[in-house]
């Protein structure tokens, strides 16, 4: 497109306007080429303002010259990114009575046979509560072999924190499309409306920079109820609590362990959370460690690591304490809370055990004790009715004799006869009495006496 104006038409003063390419298309740069022939003043220096919201001014570069014949010569080439596709203009130049026009340029959304930009934006939930971790999606696709750079994305009375980009691949009539998505997670801080604007979108195709215009996204943030606290989470947070000791001694130390994920926390309230939890008999809860752990893509949201130590004070069965975390379900427009729950332990008492292994063990001693000893009697017994049954069928007078001699020796009577000790015992018969009187012939003679009663 060229433009040039004479201030008269004898001066050799010339001043074109083009710009190139004839068909521009939206994303793809514009080039507005200016050339000066005998200026009476240097071509301007251009800023962003003098091209208004319709086009971005990426680059310019200028030059002057003399030739063989003393014309001064300059020129500048602007380069220009539509800002929207429809009819654009370009402004007027006045440089010494020379004049460009205005013109306006046809910029297309798109090249002939070639996919649109396609850009979509997304929010989670609609309509999010001061506090409340949101989730903002941003969708671009367009023709074959775009390579999409980074997107600055801002946000108003809002924290932003942008997560990792993913893309996916489509083919449609032999044209391989990229469609990418940027994610960023957003914390609403105050309530009414808030602007997500996402800045310029670059992109390069075959080694071109493509540069699209920004666009933003406008949603309403709900407040807070007036009676929940500063501090505590909106939303539901995320307990994760793994397996606590399910047995343990009297006296023993054990650790109760959670991990949080949650929006807004602080380590003293954390701190307070777990004082005021409830504990149940039988433990002591020593002071908790709270730390925070930093993860690379963990967005907004806050993981914490409580590491609860306890002490079992006595045996049975024991209910470790139950960890509450309130928070403000946006959904049901009421507080909820969240809970980490370990169980129960069973907790043994090893001196009690040990205490009835001993009594266990002395009630046996006594029991097998007395089995033992009766039959010992019952062994003795026998072995006396043997004994004395030996006597008698063997007249064994000899070994009788010898039993009552032994039973002298252990008696307080030094005058226990034969006779007497005899009648005492139960195993005694009458033919242990005549072996009696063959005693008593070898011991006191033939004239020994024979009558019982006068001993």
């Amino acid at each position: 497109m060229l433009r040039y104006m004479h201030a008269d038409p004898a001066a050799a003063a010339i001043l074109t306007c083009r710009s190139e390419p004839a068909h521009p298309v939206l994303g793809q740069p514009v080039l507005w080429r200016i050339r000066g022939l005998d200026l009476s003043q240097p071509l301007p220096d251009w800023r962003p303002g003098d091209f208004g919201e319709d086009w971005l001014l990426h680059g310019q570069s200028t030059s002057r010259s003399v030739d063989s014949r003393g014309h001064t010569l300059q020129s500048a080439e602007i380069t220009l990114y539509p800002m929207a596709s429809g009819g654009l203009k370009l402004p007027s130049l006045d440089i010494g009575g020379l004049h460009c026009a205005a013109t306006q340029i046809d910029v297309a959304g798109h090249a002939p046979g070639e996919a649109p930009l396609r850009m979509a934006s997304r929010i989670a939930p609609a309509r999010p509560m001061v506090g409340q971790m949101t989730r903002i999606e941003l969708d671009l696709g367009g023709p074959g072999g775009v390579v999409w750079g980074p997107i600055v994305a801002q946000a108003t009375n809002a924290s932003l924190r942008e997560l990792s980009a993913t893309d996916t691949a489509s083919s449609a009539r032999g044209d391989t499309a990229t469609q990418w998505r940027y994610v960023w997670d957003l914390l609403p801080l105050r309530p009414g409306p808030l602007t997500m604007h996402f800045g310029l979108l670059e992109a390069r195709r075959f080694g071109q920079l493509l540069i699209y215009p920004p666009s933003k996204l406008v949603f309403q943030v709900r407040p807070l109820p007036a009676f929940w606290p500063a501090g505590l989470p909106v939303g539901r947070p995320q307990f994760l609590a793994p397996s606590a000791p399910g047995q343990l001694h009297v006296g023993g130390l054990g650790i109760l362990r959670v991990r949080l994920r949650a929006v807004g926390l602080s380590a003293q309230m954390l701190e307070s959370i777990v004082a005021a939890s409830v504990v149940p008999d039988g433990l002591n809860m020593y002071p908790p460690r709270i730390r925070q752990l930093d993860a690379p893509d963990q967005g907004l949201q806050q993981i914490w690591l409580i590491d609860w130590p306890f002490r079992v004070e006595r045996a049975g069965l024991v209910r470790y304490p139950i960890l509450r975390l309130p928070y403000e379900d946006p959904e049901l427009g009421a507080p909820q809370a969240a809970e980490a729950n370990w169980g129960r332990v069973q907790v043994d008492d090893p001196g009690a055990r040990r205490l009835r292994q001993w009594a266990l063990a002395i009630l046996s001693f006594i029991g097998f004790s007395a089995v033992a000893g009766s039959a010992y009697k019952v062994f003795q017994a026998s072995r006396e009715k043997r004994r004395w049954t030996a006597i008698g069928l063997n007249q064994d007078a000899r070994t009788l004799e010898a039993l009552w001699a032994m039973a002298r020796i252990g008696s307080q009577n030094p005058a226990l006869t034969l006779r007497m000790w005899l009648t005492r015992q139960a195993q005694a018969q009458q033919r242990h009495v005549k072996l009696v009187e063959e005693v008593e012939r070898r011991l006191y003679g033939p004239e020994a006496p024979r009558n019982p009663s006068k001993e």
